[in-house]
């Protein structure tokens, strides 16, 4: 059967594990001129005629970067570029969701950031990103055009090209650091599902509540409330992508909802579908069945 996208996770290198997530690559076929990477995929998905293989921009609590070759990808609203306008893009933290379209041959390049990673790797404190999309040369400057026109050339190993970009900017990161730890903090709220309060989340840190908002949106991008929401929408999302038949009202008690109208509401906000309609389709935030989405070691 015929492949029309395919969308595939690598693991960064020791030194950007404490900042990034991942790398990935995404391209609509024909694109085999221009192979990723020779490192071994954490996660391939290949999509064959009549599969969805995009969805809209998904609310999230973190930030990414992204490189996108071929015309008419945009996000409504956020980013629209002409054929001509730089290819490199950071997406802040999102509190809703947004349009997106592929447009023509689209291939992508780009990283999933950890709460450390943004004042970093990008410069400036994730807060100014937010519900934000900043070309990346507004940020990086020249050294943005360099990485541009590096995975812009058919014969750039991009993924590679991407991590080198992002070690370079590791070397030369000059950011404020917290007095606390908010990726500890952040890692704490993901690993518990979001069901967390910001009372018991403040005690955690040592501050006041009042502290811990302000300090928290500064460092990770999002109020602290907002992202134990955005935690509690992701642990619901790996249910959706299990496939098969789900109990939605027991998934929202089992997710810390008050009940099922609240989680509808917040994947509306969220995703822009209703739970049952996002069952049905792709997004990266998603793991799809064994047949579907192949998850490796490493």
């Amino acid at each position: 059967m015929e492949t029309v996208a395919r969308y595939r996770e690598f693991a960064p290198c020791e030194a950007l594990r404490p900042y990034v997530r991942a790398l990935f690559h995404f391209t609509i076929e024909p694109a085999r001129a221009r192979e990723p990477s020779s490192r071994g995929s954490i996660r391939e998905t290949l999509f064959h005629q009549g599969q969805p293989f995009w969805s809209r921009l998904f609310a999230d609590g973190h930030v990414s970067l992204v490189f996108s070759i071929g015309a008419g990808y945009g996000i409504e609203g956020l980013w629209h570029p002409r054929s001509d306008d730089p290819c490199g893009h950071v997406i802040g933290p999102m509190a809703a969701a947004h349009s997106a379209s592929h447009g023509d041959r689209l291939i992508q390049t780009g990283a999933y950031l950890l709460p450390a990673g943004p004042s970093r790797l990008t410069g400036v404190p994730p807060s100014e990103l937010a519900d934000r999309v900043v070309a990346a040369a507004d940020l990086w400057g020249r050294e943005g055009r360099v990485i541009e026109e590096q995975i812009l050339s058919a014969s750039t190993d991009c993924v590679d090209c991407l991590e080198r970009a992002l070690l370079r900017q590791l070397r030369l990161a000059r950011c404020r650091e917290s007095s606390f730890d908010f990726a500890g903090l952040a890692a704490s709220i993901n690993a518990r599902r979001g069901a967390v309060g910001i009372r018991e989340l403040a005690e955690q840190a040592g501050v006041s509540r009042q502290y811990l908002a302000r300090t928290f949106r500064e460092y990770v991008g999002v109020a602290p409330k907002l992202y134990c929401r955005l935690a509690r929408f992701r642990a619901v999302l790996q249910l959706a992508g299990h496939g098969g038949k789900i109990d939605w009202a027991r998934a929202a008690a089992e997710s810390g909802f008050a009940d099922q109208s609240h989680m509808i509401a917040d994947f509306r906000q969220f995703s822009g579908v209703t739970p049952e309609k996002l069952a049905d389709s792709f997004h990266p935030f998603l793991t799809r069945p064994a047949s579907q989405d192949r998850l490796r070691d490493g």
